[in-house]
């Protein structure tokens, strides 16, 4: 974990100035930035401002999410100042050796302790802050696998109906047509933070007052104005939203593909100028069984965000670089039309489409690429995976896409895209099922091939409310408000 020696006063302070500045304005945005919609086309308006809730300008309930979804990708990649965290006055497509807002978010690992006492939390320091005002030296919570904070799900104990499906796929990791792992992480933003450590969620003996019927878990919301609706009492109980704070919880999971050390792309490109780049420093195992501290450059390519509004409750948005993986229906027919990420149209071995060739033990070598395991024969490199997109990015994204990445056009971010946005129809009734006068998913599936490559068994891909859905605490029968980091060793989960 990357920590600076000071006080957790300080954190306070810090988080207290944070929310001035977002709810007070206090930033300052160019005229047009502050221009107000007034038809149902949505500008791609560049700030750093996370919006709280959707806006009520759009009649297309798609492009009104997709549109919150584009925004709040952009503020959360905005570039920080390295002593506050804070937003720098530079657009987003400025300052590239900046670290960004949500790279100073806490690891799940900073808040649950393994003993369950309460955390002493240190603030984030982010690769490129090192040295900055003395700060320490680095290590990152990086994980092969999305679902390793998540439980492992075995088909065979699930008891699957129509209205839940669990793919029991997943737990394989990602290696990209280089021979990489892909690695991936996951930040939680300072008001979820905050709630949990003031609440005493840390520990599992401040969470068994919580029940399914008339004590929901539930996380903070946004701040009901503007445009939020809940919570509406007494008619839904206080659910989704029992607390709104200024900003509602955030939960960030950030996917990344190493380079080589010369950050020379396979196409001979340069990575800075196609992808946010940084470093990461995390434990290895190497094929002689031992543990080693590595640092490696590594390139953005898949980022999904949950946030919790007082409008909708919990909107999960999934972004990717646009040169991960082809769409399954339209396949490229030589690698000279494109180069991807995770798929080569010149595979001629190990090429089932989102099918793992990934071999246990999954080490680590010190030579580009680094991906190896140990056989009967010796060292041998991970097989490259071959990934596809089953479900299409809609219509209304590819709109989207267009205009946010014009206005981002002088930028590395133009090369990124968003696949999907999933919300609930009645999230005041977060866990009925039924398909009439239940929770209502919109859209049905939702996935992003960086995260979840192995689950998209067909064209109907997978669902992050339904995987999220069932998130418990200890008891393993409270629902825990979709979110997995409550209960962070999930080892026992189906026994």
């Amino acid at each position: 974990m990357v920590k600076m020696s000071l006080h957790r006063r300080f954190i306070s302070i810090l988080y207290v100035i944070l929310t001035c500045v977002v709810c007070g304005g206090l930033l300052l945005l160019s005229s047009e930035n502050a221009r107000t919609q007034t038809d149902n086309s949505p500008r791609a308006e560049l700030s750093a401002t996370i919006p709280v809730n959707p806006s009520l300008v759009h009649d297309n309930r798609d492009i009104k999410f997709g549109d919150f979804a584009w925004q709040t990708f952009v503020a959360l990649n905005w570039p920080a100042d390295c002593q506050t965290g804070l937003p720098l006055q530079e657009q987003i497509g400025q300052a590239h050796d900046k670290a960004r807002v949500w790279e100073f978010y806490h690891f799940p690992e900073d808040v649950f302790q393994s003993d369950g006492e309460k955390p002493e939390l240190q603030p984030i320091v982010p690769p490129q802050c090192l040295g900055f005002n003395g700060n320490q030296s680095v290590d990152q919570d990086l994980r092969l696998t999305e679902f390793a904070s998540e439980p492992t799900i075995e088909s065979e104990k699930l008891k699957s109906t129509d209205h839940l499906h669990i793919f029991s796929r997943g737990q394989e990791p990602l290696i990209d047509r280089a021979g990489n792992y892909i690695l991936n992480e996951i930040r939680m933003n300072p008001v979820e933070v905050n709630q949990i450590v003031d609440s005493g969620w840390y520990s599992d003996k401040n969470l068994q007052g919580f029940n399914n019927t008339d004590n929901l878990f539930q996380l903070a919301c946004s701040a009901k104005e503007p445009n939020g609706t809940f919570p509406q009492t007494p008619d839904h109980l206080n659910v989704p939203c029992k607390v709104n704070t200024w900003m509602g919880a955030i939960e960030i999971k950030a996917s990344w593909m190493v380079l080589p050390d010369s950050k020379v792309l396979p196409d001979g490109s340069s990575a800075p100028d196609k992808y946010y780049t940084t470093k990461r420093t995390f434990n290895v195992t190497t094929p002689e069984n031992k543990t080693e501290k590595t640092t490696v450059p590594v390139a953005l390519v898949g980022f999904h965000i949950m946030q919790k509004t007082s409008q909708q409750g919990w909107i999960w948005a999934t972004f990717e670089h646009n040169n991960n993986a082809p769409d399954n229906a339209s396949l490229p027919a030589s690698r000279d039309q494109k180069h991807y990420n995770l798929y080569s149209s010149e595979c001629t071995e190990n090429c089932q489409v989102n099918t793992p060739y990934v071999k246990k033990p999954y080490l680590w070598r010190q030579d580009f690429p680094h991906a190896v395991t140990t056989t009967v024969t010796g060292v041998e490199e991970q097989t490259p995976s071959q990934i596809t997109r089953l479900v299409s990015i809609p219509k209304f994204a590819q709109s989207l896409n267009e205009k946010w990445q014009k206005k981002l056009a002088t930028s590395v971010w133009r090369n990124y895209q968003l696949i999907g946005v999933q919300w609930l129809e009645n999230p005041y009734d977060p866990y009925n099922l039924a398909e009439v006068g239940g929770r209502g998913v919109t859209p049905l599936r939702l996935a992003n091939v960086t995260l979840e490559p192995y689950v998209q068994i067909d064209e109907k891909g997978n669902s992050c409310i339904t995987c999220h859905t069932l998130a418990k605490l200890r008891d393993k029968k409270t629902y825990a408000d979709f979110s997995f980091l409550l209960l962070p060793n999930q080892d026992n989960f189906n026994q």
